[in-house]
């Protein structure tokens, strides 16, 4: 048994302590001993690295205290995110692993580790900062914190899907080869108050969540932990049946859960847009849950790829894939960007990014970009056939502007097919540009003489790019994610932005917003003029040309 706590300090200020903690740790249940024997204490708890690291940002605590529980599962992630934020207050370590737990926080100054069970310890830390001085008076300061919450304190409000994405890179991914993501949805939608029972649900069932984000229509994603990878059903079943009984009668439960696959970390829209899609075949069963497990990845070597890409292109087994490009502004026609896939037996299609390497080093690229304008145009003419407004954004890579038959590659495909020019727009990057200043004018040139349009790909609105948008006449400009994301924290991103938008508008360039994955996202870029829209939330690709709104 543990020492009884020492009596409360005399004096009555509060001590504000964040705790991050695991699912079976002792911090907490420490700090509410303390809290209920009279020591003056508020307790900020968070289950999920993303409230973690919120709340860090949001509030001034006296005390940060990291309780992982046995083995320390995510004491390293905990820290990662903790060094991030650039602690300010002293750090506690609960650990029955004391070595292990030394090594890790390594050049984390503050810190002090305590064992699960020292009571007393904590009440002494607790004590000394109040003597310290570092801990505010009540109503004192700008890190007041709020009143005091109940012994089952529920987590900050759950993030949304462009946060889970980003939390799907490492060092959570890392832990996510233990379990999976999950994604859930829930009819009628109980809104965001559901989060606080789905993460107690989830706690009670050993799958504590890395990461916890609410999804539009209903839905939420969870990156899991699992003692057990494989027990992934029988998780979806304790969880299902145990949300159904705190839902109303009637209410409806789908849950959906994807394995990690090599590349996922690279590309988390479509890990997730994979657990989707397994919560949509749950939805469509009578049990209401469903893991897409597939067979072990094993990824083609970069020695390896060449070969695979040259049987492709001979054997025409490459893939094409669309993905729309959705006005905000009311125009009729429908866009796409045009997007190639490299068939393996052994990893399912490989990305660009996964073969474009190798296919550079080899000598491929062009063949590859000859190949997706050819089907490209032959598909663009079969789609108009049928009285479709269609029209394709086509990237280039760098090899191909530097080619000099490129151009009459792609008038012979419009002659061919009876396609017109005007279909199409050819899609360059600013860095590729640069790299082949004297190709790149009479290809523009040819182009504009076919009535083609131009898209400058990846413009940030720097000082080059603008450059690049005065000498070239284009008529679109892809803004990559980096630039959009997190409009609704950051004012000051959120005026640049607007300021880009109004700038091409007065060029007359077309704004393209890229990596939109959120509701909240599209609203700013409406309300920014943004001229279109593109991303895994508007629609992921595929091989059909079509456009479904998000539900």
């Amino acid at each position: 048994m543990p020492a009884s706590p020492p009596p409360p300090p005399s004096d009555a200020g509060v001590v504000a302590v964040l705790c991050f903690t695991g699912a079976h740790a002792q911090l907490h249940h420490s700090l509410a001993t303390l809290r209920r024997s009279g020591h003056p204490i508020f307790v900020r708890r968070c289950t999920t690295l993303v409230d973690f690291a919120r709340e860090l940002t949001r509030h001034d605590a006296d005390l940060v205290g990291i309780d992982c529980g046995p083995g320390n599962l995510r004491l390293a992630d905990a820290l990662a995110v903790l060094r991030r934020a650039g602690p300010r207050t002293p750090v506690l370590v609960i650990s029955e692993q004391s070595a292990e737990a030394l090594a890790v926080t390594a050049g984390l100054d503050s810190c002090r580790i305590l064992p699960p069970d020292d009571v007393r310890g904590l009440a002494d830390l607790v004590r000394g900062l109040r003597v310290g001085g570092d801990a505010a008076p009540a109503g004192e300061g700008s890190g007041t914190p709020p009143a005091p919450c109940p012994d089952d304190e529920t987590p900050a409000d759950p993030a949304d899907r462009q946060a889970l994405l980003e939390a799907l890179r490492p060092p959570l991914l890392a832990q996510a080869a233990r379990a999976g993501l999950a994604v859930l949805r829930i009819a009628p939608d109980p809104g965001a108050k559901l989060a606080a029972t789905l993460l107690r649900i989830l706690v009670a069932a050993d799958a504590p969540p890395a990461f916890l984000a609410r999804l539009d229509g209903g839905g939420y994603g969870a990156l899991l932990e699992l003692a057990d990878p494989g027990a992934g059903v029988a998780l979806a079943h304790r969880v299902r049946e145990s949300l159904l009984e705190h839902l109303p009668a009637g209410s409806q439960v789908a849950i959906g859960m994807s394995p990690p696959r090599p590349g996922d970390g690279t590309r988390p829209e479509v890990w997730l847009a994979r657990a989707a899609e397994a919560c949509d075949v749950a939805a469509r069963t009578d049990h209401g849950y469903a893991v897409l497990s597939r067979a072990p990845v094993v990824a083609p070597s970069a020695r390896d790829i060449p070969g695979l890409l040259q049987e492709a292109l001979v054997s025409n087994q490459l893939v094409l894939q669309f993905q729309p490009i959705v006005s905000l502004r009311g125009d009729a026609r429908q866009h796409y960007e045009t997007l190639v896939r490299l068939p393996s037996a052994t990893a399912g299609e490989l990305l660009p990014a996964d073969f474009f390497g190798p296919a550079r080093a080899s000598g491929l690229i062009g063949a590859v970009d000859h190949w997706v304008i050819r089907q490209a145009i032959r598909r663009l003419a079969r789609e108009r056939a049928t009285n479709r407004r269609i029209h394709l954004f086509i990237p280039l890579s760098a090899e191909t502007l530097a080619d000099e038959r490129v151009l009459l590659a792609i008038c012979d495909e419009l002659r061919d097919a009876q396609a017109a020019g005007d279909w199409l727009t050819f899609q360059l990057r600013p860095a590729d540009i640069r790299t082949h200043a004297g190709r790149t004018r009479p290809l523009v040139e040819g182009l504009r003489q076919i009535r083609c349009r131009l898209a400058l790909d990846r413009y940030e609105a720097d000082a080059s790019s603008r450059d690049l948008i005065q000498g070239i006449p284009f008529d679109f400009a892809k803004l990559p994610p980096a630039v959009t994301r997190n409009l609704h924290d950051d004012p000051e991103r959120l005026e640049r932005v607007r300021g880009v938008i109004s700038e091409l508008e007065r060029r007359g360039v077309r704004s393209v917003a890229t990596g939109v994955e959120d509701s909240r996202t599209l609203a700013y870029l409406w309300t920014l003029g943004v001229d279109y829209a593109q991303g895994f939330f508007l629609q992921e690709p595929s091989d059909a040309i079509g456009y479904d709104a998000p539900g």
